[in-house]
Order: structure tokens, then C-alpha cells, then sequence
């Protein structure tokens, strides 16, 4: 198995032929077993570099034998088919997005059906219209509202982000695009509901793209009143919500926008906006936000 290519193709054509109905989450789910083996060897066997997808027929021809009924993974597993990190799942059960086959306590107990899991993505409408975005600028929206790719992941499940996943694609987000408006939306609910939420300094600097100095500066003017200061800082989201509500962080709207902060900063500073931080945290006005809003569009 591990240095006959006969083996090997035999291999690869039954994980195709018994695990087609995973096909829709793509060859990591149909191959699973074979990848799984392949992360565990330690030595340069030949199964390293086996390509299982080589040569064989289309993942969505279903074949004559019976397939699979049940393709069982836990979290680590679920993450590698998904394109995501094994802490990233969570946002998935608290959701409803994704349903485990048996009641759980946590994450790491927990157990997911691949063939349905499938099924919920087959049934996912594909973007049709609108602005577009790739999976690494997803990622920087997410981090930007107190999130990350599971509540990505989770809107897109529950049809509240749109989204177009790549036909040869290896793990479901490989390659994918979601659209941007859906994005947002959801992530600003995601936001929204950190109001009680004590978030890290290093959250406050994800979401607000601000830097340690920067903040304690919006803190010593009264902008953004921290937890305490016996340790480091530690905010309430909805605290960090108030800032973002009544200023606007360049940075951060560089992360949502994809425009380099750098660009807009060149021009910012010719006009006559009020800058609570120079440079770096602007009051937020109708003006403003128009203004922002047609250097995006250019």
C-alpha cells in the first residue's frame, strides 16, 4: 500500500466509487482516508507523492457500486475537508449551521457526517450577481468584525453569504469567492453580539486594525473605555461597537476595502475631515463615509 502503485490506484478508485456522495465538499472528502495516511508518514514511502485525483474519472460520475452511507470525521478531520483550522469549527455548532451525529460537550467530542454535509452544500446557491471576493479577503473581514473563516464558514451553510466554490477544488474553500455584501451583513451581526464579550487587546487590534498605542491613545482621550489597566487592556465588544459607530480607523477600512491604507491616508490629509488620531482615527460623518465610499469605488 505504501510503495505499490497498483495498490495505490485501487485504492484511489474505491475511495472514488464508495465515496462519491462526499464529492460536493471536494477530493479531500472523496480521498480522505488516503490523506489522512499520508499526514501520519513519517518516511519517504511513494504514497507521499501519490496523486489520487490523477487520471481517474470526474468526482461527480457516481458509479454502479453501492456508496457509502455514512462517512463519519471529528473536528481535525471536518476542518481539512472544509479548508479550515481545527479551532475554527466551533462557530459551526454554536450556529446550527452544521449538526453532529451524536450529542456532544464540546468540539472535540463531537462527530460529523460527511454525506451530509454534502448534501447541505449541493443545495447552497451559487453567487449570481454582485461584487465578489476571494477567501483571503474574507478572512480580513471576518477578523475585522471579532470573527474568523468557522463564521465564515457558518453564513455560508446557513445561504447568508453567497457563494462560489472552485470545481476542481481539493478542501471546500480552496479557490472559492463569496459575496461581499452577504459578508458583511453577517459579520456585523457577528459584531453586534460581542456586545457583552470581553475581547483581548489582541482582538480590539484585529477589529479595529488599530495598533497598542493607538488604542491606549483613543483610551487616554476617552474615545473607548477599557475593562482595566492592571494588567493588559481588555475591552467589552460593545465598547469597541461605540468607537467603531462614532470613528472611522483608516486601517480598518483598508482590511474591509482591500485598498492599502497608505492610498487613502495620501489623500485624507488634504482634506479637511476631523481626525481624532491623525492619520489614523477619523470622526465618522456622513461626508466622510460618502468620501470613502467613492475612493473604493475608483
Amino acid at each position: 500500500m505504501l510503495n505499490d502503485s497498483t495498490a495505490m490506484e485501487s485504492w484511489a478508485e474505491a475511495c472514488r466509487a464508495h465515496r462519491s456522495p462526499t464529492a460536493a465538499i471536494g477530493a479531500s472528502a472523496v480521498y480522505l482516508p488516503i490523506y489522512a495516511l499520508k499526514e501520519k508518514l513519517a518516511l519517504p514511502w511513494p504514497l507521499r507523492d501519490f496523486d489520487c485525483s490523477a487520471g481517474r474519472r470526474s468526482l461527480n460520475e457516481r458509479t454502479e457500486e453501492s456508496p457509502t452511507l455514512l462517512a463519519p470525521v471529528d473536528h481535525r478531520l471536518l476542518s481539512q475537508v472544509l479548508g479550515c483550522k481545527p479551532a475554527q469549527i466551533l462557530p459551526l455548532i454554536e450556529s446550527s449551521s452544521l449538526q453532529g451525529l451524536i450529542g456532544h460537550r464540546s468540539v472535540r467530542d463531537a462527530c460529523f457526517d460527511l454525506v451530509t454535509l454534502a448534501k447541505q452544500i449541493e443545495q447552497l446557491e451559487t453567487v449570481a450577481s454582485g461584487q465578489i471576493i476571494d477567501m483571503v479577503h474574507a478572512a480580513r473581514i471576518a477578523s475585522a468584525h471579532g470573527g474568523h473563516m468557522g463564521h465564515v464558514l457558518a453564513g455560508i451553510l446557513l445561504k447568508e453569504i453567497p457563494f462560489r466554490p472552485k470545481s476542481d477544488r481539493k478542501a471546500l474553500l480552496d479557490g472559492a469567492f463569496v459575496g461581499v455584501d452577504g459578508l458583511l451583513a453577517w459579520m456585523a451581526k457577528h459584531l453586534a453580539s460581542l456586545e457583552t464579550a470581553h475581547c483581548t487587546l489582541l482582538d480590539t487590534i484585529a477589529i479595529t486594525g488599530m495598533n497598542k498605542q493607538e488604542i491606549t491613545t483613543a483610551c487616554s482621550l476617552g474615545l473607548i473605555k477599557p475593562l482595566g489597566w492592571k494588567r493588559e487592556l481588555c475591552f467589552q465588544g460593545g465598547e469597541i461597537s461605540r468607537l467603531l459607530s462614532s470613528h472611522i480607523s483608516i486601517k480598518r477600512w483598508s482590511k474591509i476595502s482591500g485598498i492599502p491604507a497608505r492610498r487613502a491616508l495620501a489623500s485624507l490629509t488634504e482634506s479637511s475631515f476631523e481626525a481624532a488620531i491623525g492619520g489614523v482615527l477619523y470622526s465618522r460623518t456622513e461626508e466622510l463615509d460618502s468620501w470613502l465610499n467613492r475612493f473604493t469605488s475608483r
